[in-house]
């Protein structure tokens, strides 16, 4: 099976030796949160490429294992977890880049599922720190040079990268991918990728390399991504043109041109993203051979935190991370087929003020009896009066709370145990409740 290892680079020293310490520091390198653009984490990719000459490596993003690039507005983290979780069950050792985290920065990069521990990341860090010079790093570019750095020096058949946000400008994109996957297209950060459909799929477009594959899981594939495609020589392969699946009661069936596979466990995650991961799989089957019994067993085993996720408390609550319209869609239909429905409803949220806070809320109005609404702190934070104010519109039932653990305590006293409890709009408002129930 074949592996990659560089040997390890010199190690810089640091007055930093603890992780919160070095992560509480680089949000204060750069003056924006986010900052889109290649320029500056390119120059400092380029400084690092010494220490990989001797591995035969141009530079600290070249890899001689596959990689795959994972962008889209949803389902990013899901087809992540899926492509993870079959080439595990395959015999390969696989790492995955992905983020926001929910609890533990180190859950951003994994390596067989498992995180690694701080003093690799903190020696990560100070490599990066030592070799940056002058140049400005936002949290995110540094972080991914650091995991990049990292995963440079483990042995590994397959790397999976998920973007941070849009693609053609984002971090992740300095590395050149195997093949690139765009999951879902829609409306989200549209003060950065454009207010359009065709915009936001340009720049999802922007992992496209040329005379290499990519994958598309939405089923209205917008023409910009076609043609960025056809000026790249890039194949297009599209859910719904070029692969298909049909779910049937208790399994689905997938179809390419010249293969079908039939009786697939139904995974826990979204079905649309284990199309289009399978479509993946079959692509890059000559050099990451997988059997078909990898395949059901990667279905069966993947699972992420914070979608759909049912905790084990005495009312029933379920987290998820949506915090856009379309994720919230989905949402309200899986609400919705929930068996036995539970007697009413209740629903916890927080939202960022940048997202849009009506679109995302508006779907699951039909399923909710009573809102509880929490402010989140930060300078993105959203204030629980905004929610408030927009239900109110709506003529929904809510309250107001200092914060969503707030909100989940006092819906805990007012639901009882045949009332089921959804907890959604953020990240950070899955990530308070799970700190705290």
């Amino acid at each position: 099976m074949p592996t990659t290892k560089i040997s390890q680079p010199t190690t810089h020293n640091s007055q930093l030796s603890r992780l919160p310490d070095w992560l509480n520091r680089l949000t204060t390198l750069h003056s924006k949160t986010i900052d889109l653009g290649l320029t500056r984490i390119k120059e400092v990719a380029t400084n690092l490429s010494p220490p990989f000459a001797k591995g035969g490596r141009e530079d600290l993003t070249d890899f001689s294992i596959p990689v795959i690039t994972v962008a889209g507005t949803n389902g990013k983290g899901s087809t992540v977890a899926m492509l993870a979780a079959i080439y595990q069950a395959a015999g390969y050792r696989v790492a995955t880049y992905t983020s926001p985290h929910l609890l533990d920065f180190r859950e951003r990069l994994q390596i067989q599922n498992e995180m690694l521990d701080e003093a690799t990341w903190c020696e990560a860090f100070a490599y990066i720190d030592a070799v940056r010079g002058e140049v400005s790093l936002t949290f995110f570019e540094f972080t991914t040079l650091a995991a990049l750095w990292i995963l440079q020096n483990k042995e590994l058949d397959v790397i999976i990268l998920e973007v941070g946000l849009g693609g053609r400008l984002d971090a992740v994109n300095i590395v050149d991918p195997t093949i690139s996957v765009i999951t879902t297209i829609d409306f989200d950060h549209m003060e950065y990728l454009g207010d359009t459909r065709e915009a936001i799929g340009r720049e999802k477009a922007g992992i496209f390399r040329a005379n290499k594959p990519a994958v598309c899981g939405d089923f209205d594939t917008p023409d910009s991504v076609r043609e960025t495609a056809a000026q790249l020589g890039t194949e297009l392969f599209c859910q719904g043109k070029n692969f298909h699946h049909t779910q049937h009661e208790q399994q689905w069936t997938w179809q390419t041109q010249n293969l079908t596979l039939e009786n697939l466990p139904v995974p826990a995650l979204p079905l649309q993203n284990a199309a289009t991961v399978l479509q993946v799989i079959h692509l890059l089957q000559a050099q990451l051979p997988v059997t078909r019994t990898a395949i059901d067993q990667g279905l069966r085993a993947a699972k992420l935190a914070g979608r759909m996720q049912w905790l084990k408390t005495h009312i029933p609550t379920v987290v998820d991370v949506a915090h856009n319209p379309h994720a919230a869609r989905l949402l309200a239909t899986q609400l919705a087929a929930v068996q036995p429905q539970p007697r009413h409803w209740y629903a916890v949220v927080g939202m960022l003020k940048d997202k849009d806070i009506a679109g995302t809320l508006k779907p699951l109005m039909p399923l909710i009896k009573a809102w509880y609404v929490g402010s989140l702190t930060g300078e993105r934070g959203a204030s629980a009066e905004q929610l408030h104010t927009i239900l109110q519109q709506e003529q929904q039932a809510a309250q107001t709370f200092a914060s969503p653990q707030e909100a989940y305590q006092k819906v805990l006293q007012a639901a009882s145990e045949k009332d089921a409890i959804i907890v959604f709009g953020s990240f950070h408002t899955v990530a308070e409740v799970l700190q705290t129930k």
